[in-house]
């Protein structure tokens, strides 16, 4: 059986290493197929060539070659789910030969337009996948947000210094590397206490078609951990469903969201 494939798509160059850096490194050490897309670009050439050199570095850090990565033209602060999105990135991805079998994007759990969208074109684009949706700790909306799955953070080192790479998100002040550090480790508090460590954590929205979550956890070797029925939640944190309600709801054709 081939390697599973992982599909990483943020709405912005710096959104992967912040919700889900350390999966992407592990994905890559695995030697799973990994592949990246960046949909929006700032609008001013010489921003966006600089953000676009910070991504590459960053995503070369955690082990995601540049020739993996698709950097989309659509604008910062103006992405759209329409015919034409939707054909750009089915072309552009068909190009770029991914044709993944989970699809790690934004949360629906967001205040950010551009992270809905995000969403809701991961949505529109793909038939049959697994999608998980990642939190971003400046516009995360946790009165929604319902984990199912986490990733303890192994390499903080690692996600760290790829964060870092983003010098120009970091000096006018939209990053701030403690609050992100921070934010997992109030993930792990909150969802995943007994690992006293932080946690990436995901919601889980299963496509008509797609394998069962069981099946893809199998497939995705240790990488992501279900969070089970007892897992404390914290305040505006949504109570997890169990593995068993989980498998209920996937063998009912449903989405464990």
């Amino acid at each position: 059986m081939s390697p599973l494939s992982l599909l990483f798509v943020g709405a912005h160059p710096d959104d992967i290493e912040i919700g889900a850096g350390d999966l992407a490194r592990a994905a890559c050490a695995a030697e799973l197929d990994v592949h990246v897309a960046i949909l929006t670009r700032e609008r001013d050439p010489s921003s966006a060539a600089r953000r676009s050199a910070e991504a590459k570095a960053a995503l070369r850090h955690l082990g995601v070659a540049p020739d993996r990565i698709l950097e989309a033209p659509f604008p910062d602060g103006d992405l759209r789910v329409t015919s034409s999105t939707v054909s750009y990135l089915r072309g552009a991805l068909t190009a770029l030969g991914c044709d993944p079998d989970v699809v790690v994007t934004h949360t629906r759990s967001d205040s950010h337009q551009d992270h809905r969208a995000a969403y809701d074109l991961v949505l529109s684009t793909f038939r049959g996948k697994t999608i998980l949706g990642m939190p971003i700790r400046y516009s995360f909306l946790p009165s929604d947000f319902q984990p199912r799955l986490i990733r303890p953070v192994e390499c903080e080192d690692a996600k760290a210094i790829a964060i870092d790479r983003h010098a120009s998100q970091i000096a006018c002040g939209r990053i701030r590397p403690d609050e992100v550090s921070r934010f997992d480790e109030e993930l792990g508090e909150q969802i995943a206490p007994h690992l006293s460590r932080p946690v990436e954590a995901f919601d889980v929205t299963i496509q008509l078609g797609a394998p069962s979550l069981i099946a893809t956890l199998t497939r995705l070797r240790g990488l992501l951990q279900p969070i089970g029925a007892r897992a404390s939640h914290g305040i505006g944190l949504a109570a997890p469903a169990g593995p068993d309600d989980q498998v209920q709801v996937l063998a009912a054709g449903g989405a464990a969201r």
